[in-house]
């Protein structure tokens, strides 16, 4: 049901090439978006929707076979708060519908944040969160001095925001990259279910005026049949 219809699209959603009858359209079994031939060749494997060897694109093979991995292994942060910071694992669950954030020593209980509410992933300090933490601006890593700037990122959902600093470079653009992924697959998905169920609408829309037209020509066959069969009782008579 996350499948974009055919009717909606006329060229591929990755090389733009346009559709024609040697070049076909095809949908990518994870985000339901639609391509050609060359862009959707990538054959995955993904339990969360019983796929198993099924076509895919570019951007949802990378998801599954790189992004996926990285979020749900769980890495170490430095959770930032208002005032605070913390310790903690992160991790987005199996089932990808919460991302769960633990606290190293039990000095909270785990939290859980539903993916539903993800909106957003934003590189720097750039929140109001990182703003009340003025008095950080370099940490070491390795043997180099840096601005914490460059490690930092948040996770932006509708009602709060994830604040975390990274334990290096590499890490950071790892978990940024898997974030972005999860993220365009989200909004592919829902996009694709709004355009389906939009052209759904509008279909059922054109069948019930339909009816209502087939019912009213009813309606007035049935009163001429029976003013018919009136004046032919009244002519016998």
């Amino acid at each position: 049901d996350h499948w974009l219809s055919d009717t909606q699209v006329t060229n591929c959603s990755l090389c733009n090439s346009t559709f024609t009858a040697t070049n076909r359209k095809h949908h990518c079994r994870i985000c339901g978006d639609i391509f050609c031939e060359r862009c959707s060749s990538f054959k995955i494997t993904y339990p969360e929707l019983n796929l198993v060897n099924q076509r895919a694109c570019k951007g949802c093979h990378a998801y599954v076979n790189t992004h996926l991995p990285t979020l749900t292994s769980g890495s170490e942060f430095t959770l930032y708060t208002s005032g605070n910071k913390y310790p903690v694992t992160v991790s987005v669950s199996n089932d990808e519908k919460f991302l769960v954030i633990g606290f190293k020593g039990n000095v909270k209980p785990p939290k859980r944040i539903e993916l539903k509410q993800f909106t957003d992933i934003k590189n720097g300090q750039d929140t109001p969160t990182w703003k009340s933490h003025t008095d950080i601006f370099c940490c070491m890593v390795d043997t180099e001095l840096v601005s914490v700037d460059y490690l930092c990122f948040s996770v932006i959902f509708k009602s709060e925001t994830v604040d975390l600093m990274a334990n290096n470079p590499a890490q950071k653009s790892a978990w940024l990259d898997a974030f972005k992924g999860l993220l365009k697959l989200r909004q592919d998905r829902i996009a694709a279910f709004i355009d389906t169920e939009r052209e759904r609408y509008q279909h059922n829309a054109e069948v019930r005026k339909q009816q209502e037209k087939e019912e009213k020509r009813k309606l007035i066959s049935d009163k001429y049949a029976s003013k018919k069969n009136e004046i032919a009782t009244r002519y016998k008579k």
